[in-house]
């Protein structure tokens, strides 16, 4: 048996050469079969287990490692197959890849020059997701051949016309309503000229000019814009807490105000202006005291730290706040007179 397998490779192999005087095919002792090389190594190798493995003798940094031809968009090209007989990867004709799930190389003994991203979420709000067509999107793919008498024949495996998907015989009646369903289905991206201009390193030109996007390289800057967002909802919501504490005081206070009154007279602390401000303030204010021994008007961080104090010497007038006396944020000020609080109101500085 083996003796008529090595008379019928040798057949091919004469049958072959006479096509070509580079055609090689050669049959190792171990059934280890080479093509287009007469070693082990380089062209087309298949095993004797039935491991296959190809290395073109001429290549280059571009060049073509394989090629399937797909004769329709939907066509599976490229298969892995399970036992079960699922595809469970394929790409097809149109360059979809299908696949159960994609892992990228991401070890860190294989990085260096790692750096932290910074200012991801203006990279983010500087991104534009869009809806799509491709320009080459396929409606209509057609098979055509001749037979040998030359006649030429057309089938339509994929129309407008859904009578014509379910009429032809090349198309599973089961598969004719998910052709319909993707005649008119968007995709969902970016634009890659676009993405170059915030994050190049996502983006690559290939040699025909075209750029690619490779989007899971976008993930790690979501993920750090996620962050900078959650440490800036933390201090909003220590800002609201801090506000609301000192909303609640002053509702506590609220109930000494006719003591205050008859005790202080008609003293009152009026709400500085312009607030918020950037170079200066002013804040208002009146003693109804007959005698003052001292008085202030203090200034305060939202902690409690005492931060400027300015004595006050008139029963009525104002006093101005400085920006550069301080440094961007919310302050409190409060109306001290003989050591004991009138009132206390809130500012706001901005940049």
């Amino acid at each position: 048996m083996k003796k008529n397998f090595n008379v019928i490779i040798l057949f091919v192999v004469m049958l072959v050469s006479t096509n070509s005087i580079y055609s090689q095919i050669k049959v190792h002792d171990d059934n280890h079969v080479s093509i287009a090389s007469l070693t082990k190594g380089g062209g087309l190798q298949i095993q004797p287990n039935g491991y296959t493995y190809f290395q073109p003798a001429v290549y280059n940094a571009w060049g073509w490692m394989n090629l399937v031809f797909a004769p329709l968009s939907t066509s599976k090209c490229w298969i892995v197959r399970d036992n079960s007989g699922n595809h469970t990867f394929h790409v097809r004709g149109n360059g979809d890849v299908v696949c159960n799930v994609l892992y990228e190389l991401s070890d860190g003994s294989v990085k260096t020059n790692v750096n932290q991203i910074s200012s991801a979420t203006e990279k983010i709000m500087n991104l534009q997701g869009v809806y799509f067509d491709f320009v080459n999107d396929v409606t209509q793919d057609t098979i055509v051949f001749s037979d040998k008498y030359g006649n030429i024949y057309t089938y339509i495996t994929n129309s407008e016309n859904e009578e014509d998907l379910y009429n032809n015989e090349n198309i599973d009646a089961s598969a004719v309503q998910a052709i319909i369903s993707e005649k008119n289905r968007q995709h969902l991206g970016l634009i890659a000229q676009e993405v170059e201009q915030v994050v190049p390193e996502a983006v690559r030109t290939q040699t025909d000019g075209k750029k690619a996007v490779s989007y899971s390289s976008l993930i790690p800057i979501l993920i750090e814009a996620f962050k900078e967002q959650q440490e800036r909802i933390l201090e909003l919501e220590a800002y609201i807490q801090n506000c609301c504490e000192y909303d609640d005081n002053n509702k506590n206070k609220s109930l000494l105000e006719d003591e205050h009154e008859k005790n202080e007279g008609t003293s009152k602390l009026h709400q500085n202006t312009p607030n918020p401000f950037n170079q200066s303030t002013i804040i208002k204010y009146e003693i109804g005291i007959n005698t003052i021994n001292e008085a202030f008007i203090y200034v305060f961080d939202l902690q409690g730290k005492l931060l400027k104090s300015y004595p006050i010497q008139n029963t009525k007038g104002n006093i101005q706040i400085n920006a550069f006396d301080f440094q961007p944020g919310m302050y409190l000020y409060s109306l001290v007179v003989n050591k004991k609080e009138i009132d206390t109101k809130r500012m706001i500085l901005t940049q």
